[in-house]
């Protein structure tokens, strides 16, 4: 049987005013063909408000996995596995 479902969300930071997540996206039918080694991550970052609804989508430049969320400095601390530099750091608004 094949499988129709998709990596979701790999990490989760919840904040005084939001809710910040690492969303992955990619279905496990497109892993399974995919020869060779695909990045381990997500590429979006989802961000909710505290009832869960939608707020902003953030499509980043590398896969990350987890996340910290600074609201004050409007900075995302997250981890590229990927990389050896594992630590990165994104401003938002």
């Amino acid at each position: 049987m094949e499988s129709t479902g998709i990596m979701g969300f790999s990490d989760i930071q919840v904040t005084d005013s939001a809710i910040y997540t690492v969303f992955q996206g990619v279905s496990f039918k497109e892993i399974a063909q995919k020869k060779g080694r695909r990045p381990d991550g997500g590429k979006y970052i989802y961000v909710f408000n505290l009832k869960g609804e939608p707020l902003y989508k953030y499509v980043l430049n590398r896969y990350i996995y987890g996340i910290w969320v600074d609201e004050a400095t409007k900075t995302i601390i997250a981890t590229d596995v990927n990389k050896d530099q594992p630590i990165v750091r994104f401003c938002f608004e």
